[in-house]
Formats: C-alpha cells, sequence, structure tokens
C-alpha cells in the first residue's frame, strides 16, 4: 500500500489512474478495514492534479472521499469517453451509492454496510484500468500484493480479529453485568448517591 511505484512499475509514459485490480482492490480495502479505498482516492487524485493542474488537495479530497467520490468517477468517465473507451461509470449512481454505503458506517445498526462501498469503485477502477492500458506505453497491470501490502493486511486481519474476539469476551460478561442491577451496598464505603 506504501510502495510509491505501485502502480507505475518502469511506464514510458505517465500514468493516467492510480488502479489496482479488482481482487486486489476488494481484498486490501476489507484488509485494512476501509483504508485501502483512502489509499485509492489520494493516489487518484495526485495524478489528476499532476495531469490537469488544478488547484485541489488531494489529502482532503481523500479525507472527505464520500463527498469527492462523484467528481473522481466524473473525471474518470470524462477521460475514458474523450478516448472512446468503452466504460460503466455512472458518476451520480456510483458517487451516491458510495456516498450513502459509507455514510451508513455512522449508524450502528448498519455499520458494517460500509464494507460495501469497494462495490461502488469498481466500474470506475475497471475503466481507470482501460484508460491506462490504451494510453500509456508499457502500462503494467497492479494485481500483485507487495510486501507493504502483505503487512498492511496482516495488521488489519489481527485488529478485525481482536475486535471479534473481544466483542466475544466482552458481550456476554456486560450482558450479566445488565442483568445483576445497581446494588448501592456494594458501593465504596463513604461514596454518595
Amino acid at each position: 500500500m506504501t510502495d510509491k511505484n505501485e502502480a507505475m512499475p518502469a511506464a514510458a509514459g505517465p500514468v493516467y489512474f492510480f488502479t489496482a485490480s479488482t481482487t486486489k482492490l476488494i481484498v486490501m480495502t476489507i484488509c485494512t478495514l476501509g483504508i485501502y479505498e483512502l489509499y485509492w482516492f489520494y493516489r487518484n487524485w495526485i495524478l489528476i492534479r499532476q495531469r490537469t493542474g488544478r488547484s485541489l488537495s488531494p489529502f482532503w479530497r481523500a479525507t472527505f472521499a464520500p463527498f469527492w467520490g462523484y467528481a473522481l468517477f466524473r473525471d474518470i468517465k470524462k477521460v475514458a469517453d474523450e478516448n472512446g473507451i468503452e466504460n460503466k461509470v455512472w458518476p451520480v449512481v456510483h458517487g451516491l451509492t458510495f456516498f450513502t454505503l459509507m455514510m451508513l458506517g455512522f449508524v450502528p445498526a448498519y455499520s458494517y454496510l460500509c464494507f460495501l462501498a469497494v462495490l461502488a469503485l469498481i466500474p470506475a477502477n475497471q475503466t481507470a484500468v482501460a484508460v491506462n492500458q490504451r494510453l500509456v506505453r508499457g502500462f503494467q497491470q497492479n494485481d500483485r500484493f507487495t510486501t507493504g501490502n502483505w503487512i498492511v493486511m496482516t495488521l488489519g486481519v489481527l485488529t478485525i480479529g481482536l475486535c471479534v474476539i473481544s466483542y466475544m469476551i466482552l458481550k456476554p460478561l456486560l450482558d450479566q453485568m445488565a442483568t445483576m442491577g445497581f446494588d448501592p451496598s456494594m458501593a465504596p464505603p463513604g461514596y454518595q448517591f
């Protein structure tokens, strides 16, 4: 995830977009708890700024990716359309889907749905791959997992594992405490209610 040349191995021309294979995009997003998704946005905004000369902040656009998804999807579609590359990017639909799924991450009952947000990126990523393949001589697909990718995925999986284990241990204890009620006589001496 941190390898700067990850998407641009020895290409003769500038890469238009940061891409990953669909498998890598999904696996990295899930194993990093969505951080790879933000990294994908960040790298793409850097490349767009370099290519267009627009004044924009890749960091803030990635940080607020749910709000900027539409703009990135629109840019990918625009480049594909200008170069006659068939695509299935619908900026409004994919932007709203990404936004909605990411916002559901803040609703406790539906927070797990934010992991599905990566599905809104797939058409844009596939189109970006097609753009790079057509316009960048010597383009090589970013489909291998680097050492950095494995390290970050391992940390993410360990975090997920610890969360699951702590939930399995703490949930029964909290449930038991809730059914026990509170007995004021168990308070420390001198404690006032």
